[in-house]
């Protein structure tokens, strides 16, 4: 016999036990069916991945075995991997707990969990940045603020001077962690010109006079330094009134966290020009088409105006 829907409980009475294996989809209906049968003293035998799944074959958000825990007898507590001095899982069967531990051996949970042996017998270390290099990446950012055209080999010798006993593999690989590099004149300087990138805008600001809220915003990307590592801060400031119109604060330099803070900001007001330098995170598509469709002008630095954008820039740092 099939549980159909047409199947009622006169039907299952008929039988002393069911035999129902591997029933991972059932549905709310069929659960209850089981249940009142249950209940008038018939037995039901069923697999191990009883009701996990819905009728449209997803995993149920609940703790396993979903909505037929009351009919297994069954409740899982909770599910984990199992590493180092993670608390195992307890399973609780007619209401007494067992320990997975010392139910099951470690081999065992391993398999069953589907995960590779070797991590739970060795606990995974988590590698964290050590205080001298903290302190010597704190000392790089200060060197490099005041002098941002110092590579590893400048950067290595100035800490020599200072007492820091480093060397130029350590630095050079420090400053990549960090996101730094000297800057100098390079070549194949068109390459923001090629197909993935955006070929930059025009400065609209120049003899432009300023006398309404909303009518220039200024964006802009700074890092702040923090007790391990750095975060990016990426700011819109309203060029008129001064005002902080959004920020959005993220441990990467992801376009990602750009985007989401202009959406954001959109949806109470725009501004009809946009300023900002000529950065990776403002002359990409995506950057590009959103300012479009908003219907906002693009207004970018000119190459080699550091003062262009200058309202932005500064706001930030009095901040």
């Amino acid at each position: 016999m099939k549980l159909r829907p047409s199947v009622g409980l006169d039907d299952l009475r008929k039988y002393k036990v069911v035999v129902y294996p591997h029933p991972a989809i059932l549905a709310e209906e069929t659960i209850m069916l089981l249940n009142e049968y249950v209940q008038g003293g018939g037995k039901v035998v069923s697999g191990a991945r009883t009701g996990y799944k819905d009728e449209t074959g997803r995993c149920r958000m609940v703790p396993f075995p979903g909505y037929a825990a009351e009919l297994c007898g069954i409740h899982l507590e909770d599910f984990t991997r199992i590493v180092g001095t993670v608390k195992p899982a307890l399973v609780r069967m007619v209401g007494e707990a067992v320990g997975l531990e010392k139910a099951v051996a470690e081999g065992r949970q391993a398999d069953l969990l589907s995960v590779n042996r070797t991590s739970v017998y060795r606990p995974m270390s988590e590698k964290q940045t050590s205080a001298e290099n903290i302190q010597i990446m704190h000392r790089i950012d200060e060197i490099y603020m005041k002098h941002p055209y110092y590579g590893y080999r400048w950067m290595t010798t100035t800490l020599r001077e200072q007492g820091f006993d480093v060397n130029l593999k350590r630095v050079r690989r420090l400053m990549r962690l960090m996101g730094l590099e000297a800057i100098y004149p390079k070549p194949n300087l068109s390459k923001r010109l090629h197909a993935r990138y955006c070929r930059p805008y025009l400065y609209l600001l120049r003899g432009l006079t300023i006398d309404r809220p909303n009518q220039v915003w200024g964006i802009d990307i700074t890092y702040l330094r923090m007790g391990k590592g750095f975060m990016y801060l990426f700011n819109i400031i309203d060029w008129y009134s001064r005002k902080v119109i959004d920020y959005e604060l993220s441990n990467t330099l992801e376009k990602g966290f750009v985007l989401k803070c202009l959406r954001r900001a959109f949806r109470s007001c725009r501004p009809e020009i946009m300023n900002s330098d000529q950065g990776s995170h403002f002359t990409n598509a995506d950057y590009l088409e959103l300012l479009e469709k908003e219907n906002i002008k693009v207004s970018m630095d000119g190459k080699g105006r550091a003062t262009d954008n200058s309202r932005t820039e500064s706001d930030i740092s009095d901040r």
